[in-house]
Parts: structure tokens; sequence; C-alpha cells
């Protein structure tokens, strides 16, 4: 159901569980001996034959708490605690016949005074928890009525009934915090730290105890003590998303952006928190260059690769947009080595090198990288490809650099960077005739290529084709019917032809 990940309790809806976790096998032994024992004997009686109505009825009993336990926990219900003091009180002192009912006496005398004091204390504790229950609503009128100093009062009488209810004192916190806000003068916090402390040594392991008092905390001042009992409430649920934002945003508060990372990462991945942790990453290498690497490692071992995959991918791209070369460099440096096949965060690295040191170099890294690439069709190749040619030519290798494109050309035709880059390269040597072959035999592979639908149309222009240029402008535009420059290319070519 909806927000079923976000819905807990504190208790766990079953007998056997709840007291296996809270007493350990001793004492599950113990519970499971007690249950067996009361099922025994009216079961015996049931099989000799002896007052069989009465051991039936006494059998049913015992086996409706017990398949009661099974659905809840029966400490936490009063009234089907005293039930069951009383069904299993009777079923242990259950007479067989009138002579054991004689010679058993004593053992029944014994039941009987246990059953009579724990019904006692049942009952004592019941009286004094419907006494508390009812200040506790008395407290909360008076809240309602803006009389927040006799509300606390109220709430004071409840915790000396019960001091044991941790639920009490974490009210009395909250009231002590509206009076606090009606009344600036008054000082609250160490009362409230006192409440919290005692709700601490009540139950220790009480989520709402240690939210709470890491709230106290947050609100003092003190980060550090506030995240420790953050943390301890993580490791009773580990899988509370709210929690984890919780810490994440108290540790960027703190300036400890690896703990922010590292918890937003537990999480399942958003849209929203894969930015966040993006940027996070950004300032942490920005702060402390290399920082960011043991932080990587230690999440590719707990999360989804792919997603930090892309959460780099984003992190490198906003590093690109702000000109943060460095830590972009740092971090697409990571991220090639979780991807090594990845042509595009190749290419964003060589791009990064060339920011950070020279072209030299980002041509030294791209040629290194593209040497033992096999040639593909891939958009990210011919990317990376192009970038390469362009630096070959500043370097003075472009002998080399042709020899590569034709070489890529003749073991995959439908490399489209190359081909238009050697088509231009023909070009320049005056050999259009030979570049604009090379462009159509290209669309004979693929008529709907919009680059070299582009460059096609480009060439002939420069060539004084004016017409052919119209026409292949026109495919092109056709096949991307939003792009506007095309457009207005096709409206000024028209225009000049009249």
């Amino acid at each position: 159901p909806p927000g079923h990940d976000r819905l807990y309790v504190n208790i766990a809806h079953n007998d056997p569980v709840e007291v296996a976790v809270e007493l350990g096998v001793l004492g599950f032994l113990l519970w499971a001996a007690l249950t067996f024992a009361c099922l025994h004997k009216p079961f015996q009686l049931l099989q000799n034959g002896r007052r069989p109505v009465a051991a039936a009825s006494m059998m049913s009993a015992v086996l409706a708490i017990v398949i009661y336990s099974f659905f809840n926990f029966v400490i936490s219900e009063r009234p089907a605690l005293w039930a069951q003091f009383w069904i299993f009180g009777l079923a242990l002192s259950f007479p067989s016949s009138r002579l054991t009912y004689r010679e058993n006496a004593a053992v029944r005398y014994l039941f009987s005074f246990c059953l009579l004091i724990l019904g006692g204390w049942a009952i004592h504790f019941g009286y004094r928890s419907v006494q508390a229950d009812s200040l506790v609503l008395q407290s909360k009128n008076f809240a309602r009525e803006l009389q927040v100093e006799r509300a606390i009062q109220s709430l004071e009488s409840a915790i000396e009934l019960q001091p044991q209810r941790a639920n009490l004192r974490l009210d009395f916190v909250k009231l002590e915090r509206s009076w606090s806000a009606f009344y600036p003068a008054y000082e609250s916090q160490t009362r409230r730290l006192k409440a919290l402390k005692a709700a601490e040594e009540a139950s220790p392991a009480n989520l709402g105890v240690l939210l709470a008092t890491s709230e106290f905390y947050v609100e003092t001042g003190d980060l550090s003590q506030a995240a420790s009992y953050l943390d301890r409430a993580l490791e009773l649920t580990p899988h509370r998303p709210s929690l984890r934002e919780r810490r994440a945003a108290l540790a960027i508060r703190q300036g400890d952006l690896e703990t922010a990372i590292s918890q937003l990462l537990l999480e399942s991945p958003k849209k929203k928190r894969d930015e966040q942790i993006a940027t996070l990453l950004v300032a942490l290498e920005t702060k402390t260059a290399g920082k960011s690497r043991p932080v990587l490692e230690a999440a590719r071992k707990s999360s989804n690769s792919e997603r930090l995959k892309e959460i780099l991918e984003l992190a490198v791209s906003n590093c690109l947009a702000n000109q943060h070369w460095k830590p972009g460099l740092q971090l697409a440096t990571q991220a090639t080595a979780m991807s090594p096949d990845d042509l595009c965060l190749q290419l964003r690295r060589a791009n990064l090198l060339g920011k950070v040191k020279d072209t030299r170099a980002e041509w030294d890294f791209l040629d290194k990288t593209i040497a033992p690439i096999k040639p593909s069709s891939d958009t990210c190749y011919g990317a990376l490809l192009e970038r390469w040619y362009l630096l070959s030519l500043e370097r003075g290798q472009r002998d080399k650099a042709l020899d590569r494109l034709e070489d890529d050309l003749e073991e995959d035709g439908r490399i489209v960077s190359a081909r238009i880059l050697l088509s231009q390269a023909l070009l320049q040597d005056g050999k259009s005739d030979k570049a604009v072959a090379l462009l159509r035999e290209g669309l004979d592979k693929n008529s709907r290529s919009l680059p070299l639908l582009k460059e096609l149309a480009s060439q002939y222009e420069k060539n004084g084709y004016r017409d052919l240029a119209i026409n292949y402008y026109r495919e092109a535009s056709e096949v991307d019917p939003k792009d506007q420059t095309l457009k207005a290319k096709l409206r000024e070519l028209r225009k000049a032809s009249r």
C-alpha cells in the first residue's frame, strides 16, 4: 500500500517473535514451556475422558489466547493480559477428579496465590494506567485552551504515576517547548534535557526518544550530539528514507560532505536526490582534491553501479557548465575508471584535461584512447574522432589523421563523422567532386542522415549549386522540422535565387 515503507511500529504484533527478540532463546523457551503446560493439562483430561466438557472448554480458551498472541502482543493489551493470567491459572490448577482435587490442594493453592499476585499487580498497574491516561487527556484539553502551565502540571502528575512510559516524557518536552515559545524568558532547556534523558533511560531503543533528543541538540547547536542520536535511530530503522535525508542534511550543516553523500547513496534513486549527490561530490572535490575517491569506492560496494555512473556524469556535466575544471577532471577520471568503454565520458575527460593542462595533453590522451578502439557508428565515437582529428590538424598530424579516417570508413562505412571530415579535407584540397561523391555515397547507406544532408547542402552552396543546396536543405528540414536555422537558410537561398 502507499507509504508502507514509512510506517513503523514498536512491537512485532506476534508474541513468539516479540518474546524471542526481547528475552532471547531462554525467554522464548520459558514462554513456550508455559504455553505447552497450559495446553497439556486439559488435553490429558480430554484424552482420559474425565470431565471432557470442562477440559475441552478450558483447552479452547487457552488455544484462543495462543492464536490471538500470533497476531498481537498480549502484554500491550491490558484486558487481554488479565484474561491470559486468569485462563492460564485455571488451566494449570484444573483438577482431573475429586481425588486429585483433594490431593493437589497445595498445588492448587500455590497457583491460586500466584494468580492472585499477578492479577493484583495487573489490576494495580491497569488502574494507574487509567489514571495516567486521564491526566494525559486533561493535559491535552488544557493545551488546546492554551493553558500550557496547567497542561504541564497534569502531564507531570501522569509521569509520576507511570515513569516508565517514554511517550509521556516526550509529550512533556513538546509542552515545555510550546511554553518557551509563548514566554521567551522561560528557561526550558534544562527541564527538557532532563526529561529526554529520563525517557532514554526508560526506553533506550525508543525511536521517538532518539529523534526528539536529536532535534533538541540541533536546536541548542550541538550538532555532533544530534548526529550521534540520529545514527542510533538509523541503527534501529536503517531503511527509513526520512531519517537518512535528515542525517544527510545534518552532515551538510556540519560540513561532513562524505557522510551526507554516503547516506543519500543508500536511498532509492530519484532525480532530485541524485542531482543533490552530484552537487555534493563537486563541492567535496572542490574543497579537498581526491576526497571523493574513498567515498565513491565505498559506494561502489553498496550502491547500484549504473546509478553511480549516472551521478558521476551529472557531476562532470556540472563541473563543465560551471568551469570547475580540476574537480571535474578528478571526477571524470573516476567515472572512466568505472566505465572504461563509455566514449562520451572519455571525451569529457579529455576536454577537462585540455582545460586543466593544455591541448597537447588532451591530444595525447585522445590519441592513446582512440588507438585500440574498433571503429563504430556510435555517436560518442564520432564526437571523439572529430575532436581527435581537429587537434591532430593543430599539431601538424594531418596525414596521420586522414589515414585514420580512411581506415575507419573502409571498416565501417556508416561512420558519419569520419565521412564528413574526410569530405571537408577533400574540399580543402580542391577535390570538390570527390568530396560530394563521398557524401552522396554516405546518403546511399542512410538517406535520412541529418549531418550528411546538411554538409552536402553546405558544400553545394559553397560550390555555387544553389538549387541543389536548396533541395538538400529542404530534405534536412523534413528530417528535423524543428530546426529553425535550416528554415532560415532555405528562405535565404530561395530569396537569393529569385
